[in-house]
């Protein structure tokens, strides 16, 4: 059965690959799958995932919004889960608000 990642350990894996190839050109994924126990697909599914912001045109996907040929940027995974990080911490920060606040009643 496949181990399911959480988004800090698929986060740190792939800060680890990109901080590997600029120090070393290349090389990342393997030396990732070797430290971390993951599975190089995995990682490269990741990597794929968080490429850089890709525009996208309106034409090829009509957002709402968005008047006709205006280019549309799309955020990568890697920044999403970045996000996505600071909003749990801040939902966390919260619950222990409202535990102190709860006790005190």
């Amino acid at each position: 059965m496949a181990k399911k990642y959480s988004n800090q350990e698929r986060l740190d894996v792939l800060e680890f690959v990109q901080a590997y190839n600029k120090k070393h050109g290349r090389g990342g994924k393997v030396a990732a799958t070797k430290k971390f126990g993951v599975n190089p697909n995995s990682i490269r599914s990741w990597l794929a995932d968080s490429d850089e912001p890709k525009v996208v045109h309106a034409r090829a996907k009509k957002p709402r919004a968005a008047s006709a040929g205006a280019p549309i940027v799309q955020e990568s995974s890697l920044q999403i889960l970045e996000k996505m990080i600071q909003i749990q911490k801040s939902i966390d920060v919260l619950k222990s608000e409202f535990a102190g606040l709860r006790s005190k009643l």
